[in-house]
């Protein structure tokens, strides 16, 4: 697999400081590509969210998206860049339109509930999605994947509705809704339905 050169120089020095072998090199370049992918692609997302001028929804709506994401899995984009693109256009877009709602103040609540339920039904239904590069075989994870994707969901809505009135709680649920989207098999012709 080809790597960036930041992360092959990155794990190059590294491999030869702790005096890793070759095949451990490979294990070491991969983890430092998703660390510096990472990064960009937060700092893109942030970025972005604060040309929107929507910088606290952004951040709110990524993290829980995020999270969420680790737990669920959800559709891939086909390159590295063009997920980078996608993940700076959703996560800003999705702070940026909850703010835009923002002088609807007083109905946070009801569109909290239709998201976060809506974003508990589809992972409850999808999650965990498979990656076609990475299928989960083992049914014990895909359970432990689906309970952790199903109380993150849980956890989110109910910090964000104890704290309905406060900026970053609608933002919380949207990224919740955002991801739970992700999970939608019209999305994931590569990926499986959860059994």
């Amino acid at each position: 697999m080809a790597y960036s050169p930041i992360s092959e120089k990155t794990s190059e020095y590294l491999a030869k400081e702790l005096n890793f072998p070759e095949e451990k090199r490979e294990i070491l370049a991969y983890a430092v590509e998703n660390i510096v992918l990472t990064v960009i692609g937060f700092v893109m997302v942030m970025a972005v969210g604060f040309v929107l001028q929507a910088p606290v929804e952004t951040f709110c709506a990524a993290v829980a998206g995020g999270i969420l994401r680790k737990f669920s899995g959800g559709a891939h984009a086909a390159t590295r860049v063009s997920c980078l693109v996608i993940g700076a256009v959703i996560y800003p877009g999705t702070g940026w339109l909850i703010k835009l709602l923002s002088p609807f103040a007083g109905y946070e609540g009801i569109l909290m509930a239709i998201l976060g339920l809506a974003a508990l039904l589809l992972v409850y239904i999808y999650a965990p999605v498979d990656s076609p590069a990475k299928p989960i075989v083992s049914q014990d994870f895909r359970r432990r994947l689906r309970k952790g994707a199903i109380i993150t969901v849980v956890v989110f809505m109910g910090l964000a509705i104890m704290n309905v009135s406060q900026t970053w709680a609608l933002p919380l649920v949207g990224g919740l809704f955002i991801q739970s989207m992700s999970l939608l098999p019209l999305l994931n012709k590569g990926g499986e339905k959860n059994a």
